[in-house]
């Protein structure tokens, strides 16, 4: 059985998590949160969800504080939807443990490519191990990297060979 992904939309303002329930709804299925509390309590009761959309400026804990709490617990992605664009609030974002930035106003076609991006590589990645090498004689498989050796050599792949080796 194949499940619809799952997305959590974390926004102070009703208005904004309306559109974004209105443009995700019919491919994923959908929960809200109206601020950073909220919604670090969601994930922790929900560690199924595969993709958090992460407004920045929201009363009492802010975007950052609740990026910076799941973290503590969970890999999930994180998407980062603000009216903050500056390089400075980026840095943050991304130093706060945040996967990808949009600035408001967004393009939907952008919005809507950031999310299938984020989960198709979380669904691809997770439970893998981090920094696994698998050893056969003198041939190394690092999963981390991709990176293929033998004998200490490096061995060039193309996706599609590595993605058979990985099997």
């Amino acid at each position: 059985m194949d499940e619809r992904s799952s997305i959590l939309i974390v926004d102070d303002d009703a208005d904004i998590r309306k559109v974004l329930y209105l443009l995700l709804h019919e491919k994923y299925a959908v929960a809200e949160a109206a601020d950073g509390q909220e919604a670090v309590a969601y994930m922790q009761t929900h560690p199924e969800t595969d993709l958090v959309v992460l407004d920045v400026m929201m009363p009492g804990m802010d975007g950052f504080e609740a990026c910076d709490k799941i973290r503590a617990f969970s890999n999930v992605p994180i998407l980062f939807l603000t009216a903050k664009s500056a390089e400075a609030d980026r840095i943050s974002a991304y130093g706060s443990g945040g996967d990808d930035f949009l600035s408001k106003p967004f393009s939907q076609g952008e919005f809507l490519a950031k999310v299938s991006s984020l989960l198709r590589r979380w669904k691809q990645y997770r439970g893998k191990p981090a920094s696994t090498v698998w050893t056969f004689g003198n041939l190394e498989v690092d999963l981390s990297t991709r990176m293929v050796r033998n004998a200490g050599e490096t061995v060039p792949l193309t996706d599609t060979e590595y993605s058979i080796l990985e099997c």
